[in-house]
């Protein structure tokens, strides 16, 4: 594979994406697990992978961002092999009291080049612009129990596990298998 280069993107460069295949298939997840006073999580493997993600929704999703993508708090940056769009990670950087943090709100990359490290090229990149900014806390982002290798990566990189949002998914109390959503934290600094 070449070299994968990570830019910045504009609206038009984001819309080159929706050629892709996003749908995805997994092998494992995480579950929450509670010993009364914190969360955890453990990683279990599925018997068989199972295919997730549907290119609709996810064409939908390019086009909601690209729409979003001139705002000034937008941090949306987009990855390239052989000139061609291969991946994305679209944030927004949000002011806090004593800093801002960089909130991911999406990483995807297409089917065809995963296993390759686009994903780890775009969140290092990610991470270096975070430590260029000034008075950037660090970086969050919203993950769900189901999508496993992107949580694996997450945590390889020194990304914390911060928590957990139940119903977002469902309406249904959390249970062993359930989709939750999780939350990562880097801290920059």
């Amino acid at each position: 594979m070449n070299d994968v280069i990570v830019r910045k993107a504009a609206k038009d460069e984001l819309l080159a994406l929706r050629d892709l295949d996003f749908t995805w298939e997994t092998a494992g997840r995480f579950d929450l697990h509670y010993d009364g006073t914190n969360i955890h999580l453990s990683e279990s493997t599925l018997p068989t992978p199972v295919q997730r993600g549907s290119n609709d929704h996810y064409h939908r999703e390019i086009e909601h961002y690209a729409d979003l993508s001139e705002q000034p708090d937008a941090l949306m940056l987009v990855a390239y092999v052989d000139d061609n769009p291969v991946g994305y990670v679209t944030s927004f950087v949000e002011e806090w009291k004593d800093g801002m943090v960089i909130n991911v709100d999406g990483i995807l990359v297409g089917r065809e080049f995963r296993s390759r490290g686009i994903a780890k090229a775009l969140i290092t990149d990610l991470i270096e612009r975070a430590k260029h900014l000034d008075k950037c806390r660090g970086i969050a982002v919203e993950m769900d129990t189901e999508k496993y290798e992107a949580n694996k990566l997450l945590l390889s990189m020194r990304f914390t596990f911060a928590g957990t949002r139940f119903y977002i998914y469902s309406n249904e109390d959390p249970k062993p298998g359930s989709k939750e959503a999780l939350y990562f934290y880097y801290k920059v600094g």
